[in-house]
Order: C-alpha cells, then structure tokens, then sequence
C-alpha cells in the first residue's frame, strides 16, 4: 500500500508516498476538487535513478485517485524490471518510461485511454496489447517493442494477425509500427511518427498506401525503402536522420517531397526522382553527405531554401528548363561540386547558394540574366562564367553579373563542348554501393529505374 508522507495537498502542489516495497515515489496534484493526482511532476523522474526491481502504483496516494502517469516520470531508471500500475491509470505521458532499459514488461490498465509519443521508447519492454479502452495514440509510444497487438473489442484501433502494427479502423492508416512490423495490404496510409526511431533495416509498403505521414521514419534504422506508385505525397521530415539508408526508390505518381524529407540521410549513395515529381521542399536532401549525384525532373519550378546545403560528396547535378528559382543557401558547403548548368528558364537566385565556396564554372543557358542578391555568390567572381551566344554584354551590363572576371560566349546547341555534368551510367544494387556493370543476377538500379535480371 502507499504511505503518506505529507499534510494534504493544493491543486498543483506534489507529495511523496512510499510504496509497498519500500519506493519514495513522487506524485503531483491534477485536479484538487475531484480529489485526482498523477505520478510524477512532469519535468523529472518520479523516483530516485537508482530504483531496483519492481514497482507497484496503488490506486490511491494521500487521499488522491492516481489518474495519470506524467510525462518522463520514469525517465533514465534504468534498473526498473517490472511496473504494475493501477484501474485508474487513464493517460500515460511523453516518454513516461523512456529508457527504462531494464523494464522486461508491463500490463496496461483496461482503464487506459491515452498513451503519449514515446512512451516506451529505448525501454526494454518487448511485447506490448492495447487494451480496448485506449482511444488515442500519439506518435510511436514503443518503437522497439517486437509483438504489437490490440484487444479485439478495441472500437478505434486494430491490429491484424502478425502485423504488428495499430492500425485506425476508420481511416485504415497505420498510427504506429515497431520493427517488426509488416504492414497488411489495404493500409492507405502511413501516419505522422508512425515508424519514429523503429529497429527495422526495410520494410514493404504495399501498393493500398497513397501517402506518408510526416515523420513517419524520422530516425529510423532503415537502409533501403522502396516506395510504390500509389504514394503522392511524401511528408516533411518522413526520413529525416535515418543515417542507415542507403537507397531509395521512387516511382511515378509521387508528387511531392515534403521540407527536411531526407535531410541527414548521411549514408544515402543514390535516389530516384520520377518525372512526375513536381515540387521539393525545404532542406529536402540537406546534409546528405554521400550523396554523389541527382537529376532533378522536368515540372519541378524552385530548388528550395538549403536544399543540398551540406552535401559534400555532391559532383553532379541536372537541373530541368523548368526551374525558376534556386533558393537561398541551395548548395551551401557543397564540397565537391565544380560546376553547374543553370537553365534557360532560371529567373532568381537566393542568398548564398553556393555558400563561401566558389565552383569553377557557372554554365547559363539564360538570355537575361537571372536576379541575384550581392550575396548569391559571396564576392567569388573569379569563376569561369559561361553564357548564350550574343549576350555577354548584357550580363557586362547587369548589377553583380558585370563582378565576374571572366565572361565568355558559348553555342548553347553545343554543350558538350564545355562538359556536361551527370554520368552516363550510375549502377547501384538496393544497397545504394556502386557498381561497375550490372550483375549478372539479381536486382540492381540504373540511372534511377530498378531493374531484375
């Protein structure tokens, strides 16, 4: 049972109780009318780091129903192997157990009704059921759990036979996966977080699902992602720092890439942007630091704001006659980038698109110079800048474009007269490595279509 410790409490105010084995828990008044408290203050740990073994929360403490257990109240115990908690237990907070390395399992009270995003995360708990009264899940409360199911009476949420996955009987979107998670064919969609910091290298993701949410593998373990026709919609930050993924395929249909989509994707060799792509967001591919070369397709109007910045293996890149406008700090810290052609259509340029280093050479096909800030190019004109044929006084003419040094003429028919930019062949297996030639069996990837020998 739990022993009080202190006088009766004030709405807000907190108190300790020890329980019946010996555990000072701290507990924190929720509403002082209805007599309800929560265990934990919602800023720290309930108990001391050093708590060992089990842990059982009454229903009672100090002449409050406990209600609710608050965000990080077990956060970092480590040496926890087991908590009961109470029928009254109705929300489970912002990584309430988080890091319980220790914690073997947990039953979920039926009274349940809210579990908070990441709950469970890093904790050792490796099966978890959701009980029927749970209504709301928020993000990924146990992305490293290995069995995932649902009560069968559960009226919000299902889980089919060996999915482990929650999945919304109303909108048939998958809420939240785990790593071993397989997700049934007629899922529409993957939902925000639904696979945040998830212990999987792959997974398949049938032709049913049109969209992923955003975040919906922010930090996850992935190394190759296949992502089929029916998906238009790619949320922001959906891969964002998944440092394993190496390659991703894309096929037509896919519309959009949502802002930071791949942004810290470190290990990522290659990608494959369909044509029917139509617009990037916002540091889409930033820091991508192997990433060696991409073709940007036909329809797409604006390289965004960072978009490359930080991708220092990047040599090569294919922008379309359909850009408009490079955004500011586009190529920011682009090492390995020497040159690029800029299209006909380019019409602005932002702030340091090409950050303090300068390329050797700028290749544009536009007549009228495009509009460009004083520090688009940060004061670098000693580049070599090459452009149509009957227009290098007018770029002589024109504020900023009249800094660089040497200016000279080219016949925009013939191009490869100065270079072009993006290797004839670029062959990787699923793995995103390199290859000389394709393989004489197996799958493979060639200049961004997927091929089976």
């Amino acid at each position: 049972m739990l022993i009080a410790l202190t006088a009766k409490a004030s709405a807000g105010d907190t108190f300790t109780a020890v329980t019946e084995e010996g555990v000072v828990v701290t507990f924190s008044v929720t509403d002082e009318e209805n007599k309800t408290c929560q265990v934990g203050t919602g800023t720290e740990s309930c108990v001391s780091p050093d708590t060992h073994g089990s842990l059982t929360i009454l229903r009672y403490a100090n002449g409050y129903e406990v209600t609710a257990i608050a965000p990080s109240a077990f956060l970092d115990c480590t040496h926890l192997t087991a908590v009961s908690l109470p029928d009254g237990i109705t929300e489970i907070g912002f990584q309430a157990f988080s890091y319980c390395k220790s914690l073997e399992g947990i039953d979920l009270p039926d009274g349940l009704r809210r579990i908070c995003a990441e709950a469970f995360i890093y904790s050792g708990i490796q099966e978890i059921r959701i009980p029927a009264g749970v209504t709301v899940i928020e993000g990924t409360p146990f992305p490293h759990v290995s069995v995932l199911t649902v009560a069968d009476d559960n009226p919000v949420f299902c889980s089919p036979e060996g999915s482990n996955a929650l999945i919304e009987r109303a909108t048939s979107m998958l809420v939240a996966g785990c790593g071993s998670t397989v997700i049934p064919q007629g899922v529409t969609a993957i939902g925000p977080f639904a696979f945040n910091h998830c212990m999987l290298n792959t997974i398949a993701i049938p032709e049913s699902v049109t969209e992923i949410g955003t975040d919906a593998f922010y930090h996850s373990y992935l190394e190759s992602i296949e992502i089929p026709h029916t998906v238009s919609n790619i949320g922001a930050h959906a891969f964002d720092g998944c440092g394993a993924l190496k390659s991703v395929v894309l096929h037509e249909g896919a519309v959009s890439i949502g802002a930071s989509c791949f942004r810290n994707c470190k290990s990522l060799l290659s990608i494959s942007l369909p044509m029917s792509i139509q617009s990037l967001g916002r540091d889409v591919f930033q820091s991508c630091l192997a990433l060696e070369e991409i073709s940007i397709p036909e329809g797409v109007e604006e390289i965004p704001t960072a978009a490359f910045a930080g991708c220092t293996a990047l040599c090569a890149i294919r922008l379309p006659e359909s850009i408009k406008r490079i955004g500011e700090m586009a190529f920011y810290l682009c090492e390995s980038l020497d040159s690029i052609s800029l299209p006909s259509g380019l019409e602005e340029m932002g702030r340091a698109v090409f950050g303090d280093k300068p390329l050797s050479v700028y290749r544009l096909f536009c007549e009228t110079p495009p509009t460009v800030d004083e520090t688009t190019f940060m004061g670098n004109y000693e580049s070599k800048l090459y452009v149509p044929e009957g227009t290098a006084g007018t770029y002589k003419a024109t504020d900023i474009w009249k800094n660089f040094k040497d200016i000279v003429e080219f016949n925009t028919d013939r191009i490869n007269d100065i270079g072009t930019q993006v290797r004839q062949e670029s062959i990787h297996d699923l793995q995103g490595r390199r290859l000389i030639s394709p393989p004489e069996r197996g799958v493979y990837i060639q200049n961004g279509k997927k091929y089976v020998k």
